[in-house]
């Protein structure tokens, strides 16, 4: 990394308890996490991978049970963001942010999710820093002005969290606001994640309300297909695998495998 004296490099970071570097790590997503919603991406997938890593993160912070299934949780989702996000960077354009933002999520999740071993937990939580840098906000930073950010605060208050744990020098597995590390900008919020946590918290609240719904209404979106076998030739009824196969790929999916009697093959092929 160039210019980013604030943030603690691994070696730092492996000197605290594996579980302070951790809550390191997921504090350094927490900062960005509101850029999700700055981007222009609107597919059901995204928004749903959106939610599922809202939902985990939170447990992280909060030191609820089940931590590596929530961190699993997180990977996935996060690799989902990111894919899409890529799919439709362009340069200047929030949405490298976005991948950024989600591989933040990813090495922070995989950091607690492997607190047990200091020097990879170190190495992710460093990692979670770097994919968030001001450097790539230097670049894509046009939604929130050029002079959004002109210095680097989130390695300011990245080094902040670390002084803070070493002066603990207890391991502590709290990373929320209202845990000993307390705000996560130490009452001194930029603007722009003032704007960008506005717009995300009113984001996360109507697309829970658009799932929702969209999960209400599932049934009704079923395609119902019946074919007589007695009357239908095989020909027939392979032509009707393809088409489905087709309709299925079209709207988003990896295509139909077709079973019978135990034996299975992509439709396309003679069953």
């Amino acid at each position: 990394m160039n210019n980013n004296a604030g943030l603690p490099s691994s070696d730092e970071l492996a000197e605290l308890p594996n579980r302070s570097i951790a809550v390191y790590a997921i504090r350094c997503a927490l900062r960005v996490q509101p850029l999700l919603a700055s981007s222009e991406i609107n597919s059901i997938d995204y928004k749903d991978a959106v939610l599922i890593l809202n939902s985990n993160l939170q447990i992280l912070t909060n030191t609820a049970k089940d931590l590596v299934s929530a961190a699993a949780a997180i990977s996935t989702a996060a690799k989902t963001i990111e894919k899409y996000a890529q799919k439709h960077a362009a340069r200047n354009s929030v949405r490298e942010v976005i991948a950024g933002v989600a591989k933040a999520a990813d090495y922070a999740a995989e950091a607690y999710a492997t607190y047990s071993n200091t020097s990879t937990s170190a190495a992710k939580a460093a990692f979670a820093a770097d994919a968030v840098d001001v450097e790539a906000y230097d670049l894509y930073s046009a939604p929130f002005g050029d002079a959004a950010f002109s210095e680097n605060v989130f390695g300011v208050y990245a080094r902040a969290d670390y002084v803070r744990l070493k002066e603990l020098e207890i391991a502590i597995t709290d990373a929320s606001e209202t845990g000993p590390l307390g705000d996560l900008w130490h009452g001194s919020p930029p603007d722009w994640y003032i704007e960008a946590k506005e717009r995300y918290d009113k984001a996360i609240a109507e697309w829970e309300r658009e799932l929702a719904e969209y999960d209400k209404n599932d049934e009704e979106r079923l395609l119902s297909v019946y074919v007589d076998p007695g009357t239908s030739s095989p020909e027939l009824i392979t032509e009707l695998y393809i088409a489905l196969n087709a309709l299925y790929r079209a709207n988003g999916g990896s295509g139909l495998e077709i079973a019978k009697e135990e034996r299975r093959s992509m439709a396309g092929e003679i069953v």
